[in-house]
């Protein structure tokens, strides 16, 4: 009894420990890990992986149609014929096996196997696609964080900057060398960073946990992201390639192409439906009114055989279904040409917004240099006297608004780039 208590102790002790280990654990993210962690944690991409293998067991189960049936049947029945006078009841037992094997079902059989076939690959391409959804969407989130803490880095050494200048401003306002004015607007542009600041560390917080949920993570654990956002941007896009690999690959269109598969089987199954079936029977049994005769051979029965089926008329139920198949057909072709189109379109949309971003980034690297110049110029100025506050205050809000341009063009060149791989079909981490 001692050594049963003592082990349970020693079992809670190793999971508090682990429980203590486990809580306020960190873990670095890159973009690798992410997607690696993400196919095999999220609950989104399990249960799509989960049906995946259940539209394969209907494979197997549509191909059972046109393997044997074997079968046993027993009964027992206590009977008394009606109309005979003075009849007592008696005793009726029966048993047969029965098989039955399709011979010839004029393409029934094979048709949805087919059509069970390409359910399976619709389920493929819902499954590729959810990967893809949940990985652009948990990587968006992730450089989001980062840019967000790029921008509280920004914001903090702004916030030095002014710091400085309003220590400085607010020795000369106590001497007399400056306006009360300028006092106030120096010591208004430094207090009004940290709400900033804090607002930003807020966003970032709840950033995590909405990644943490995607990841299948506790809340408790601290995600480092580890991926930068600032990227080489000089990379080369063939815009031919990226259109033929998003055809090709766009897992949208993989799914209309294998619905209009299904459609075209559907329609042949039912044009199918009033023509023969053949069959082949035979069955082995026997029937008695006393159960130890009925294994006896004058007491059996079997017969073997063939069996044929030829429907003749349903009312024009399968003729409706045909012209229903043909109208779902038709506008099945009309959808596929429009979202070939709405593919093209949206490649060529994002490929026009990465250059334009590489343009865009260039033009604000250069900014930047400009307002950082114009900061250092105004600085001097007012520290030598040639210049009011105002315009300290001014060129490092034109800093600012510079630092800030440049990050959100660079994280606007990445997030494009990962949605032009994604529309091509490739890994957010695959090269073109």
């Amino acid at each position: 009894m001692k050594a049963r208590i003592l082990l349970i102790l020693i079992i809670n002790f190793i999971s508090l420990q682990i429980l203590a280990n486990d809580y306020g654990k960190k873990i670095d993210i890159t973009l690798d890990w992410l997607i690696n962690h993400l196919e095999k944690n999220n609950v989104q991409i399990l249960n799509q992986r989960n049906n995946l293998e259940y539209t394969k067991y209907q494979i197997d189960e549509t191909k059972a149609a046109a393997r044997p049936y074997l079968g046993l049947e027993a009964s027992y029945m206590r009977q008394k014929l009606a109309g005979v006078r003075n009849s007592s009841s008696f005793d009726n037992y029966n048993y047969a096996i029965n098989l039955a094997q399709p011979l010839f079902t004029y393409g029934k059989i094979s048709t949805a196997i087919k059509i069970a076939k390409h359910y399976y690959q619709l389920s493929e391409s819902d499954y590729s696609k959810t990967i893809k959804d949940i990985t652009l969407a948990a990587a968006e989130i992730m450089y989001s964080i980062k840019m967000l803490e790029y921008r509280i880095k920004i914001l903090q050494s702004t916030q030095k900057t002014f710091a400085e200048h309003f220590k400085i401003t607010e020795l000369r306002y106590k001497i007399g060398d400056a306006a009360q004015v300028d006092y106030l607007s120096a010591r208004v542009n430094y207090e009004q960073i940290a709400p900033i600041i804090t607002e930003l560390e807020n966003k970032i917080s709840n950033l995590k946990n909405e990644l943490k949920l995607l990841l299948n993570l506790e809340l408790d654990i601290d995600l480092i992201v580890k991926e930068d956002i600032i990227r080489d941007t000089s990379i080369t896009i063939d815009k031919k390639n990226v259109i033929d690999s998003a055809l090709k690959n766009n897992d949208d269109l993989k799914k209309l192409k294998e619905n209009y598969e299904i459609t075209l089987l559907q329609k042949k199954i039912a044009e199918n439906t009033l023509r023969p079936e053949l069959n082949f029977i035979a069955s082995y049994g026997g029937t008695s009114d006393d159960i130890n005769n009925i294994l006896k051979k004058d007491k059996e029965n079997a017969l073997i055989g063939v069996k044929l089926n030829f429907p003749i008329f349903d009312g024009f139920r399968s003729k409706n279904q045909v012209s229903q198949y043909s109208i779902k057909l038709q506008n099945l072709e009309r959808t596929l040409k429009q979202y070939k189109d709405s593919i093209v379109k949206e490649a060529t949309n994002i490929i026009n917004d990465l250059e334009f971003y590489k343009k865009q980034i260039a033009a604000n690297e250069t900014l930047v240099s400009a307002a950082q110049e114009a900061f250092r110029i105004a600085q001097e100025n007012y520290n030598a006297g040639a210049a009011v506050s105002l315009n300290v205050i001014e060129s490092e809000k034109d800093k600012l608004n510079a630092q800030l341009k440049l990050l959100e063009s660079k994280y606007n060149f990445i997030l494009t780039h990962l949605k032009l791989k994604q529309i091509s079909g490739l890994k957010l981490t695959d090269n073109f």
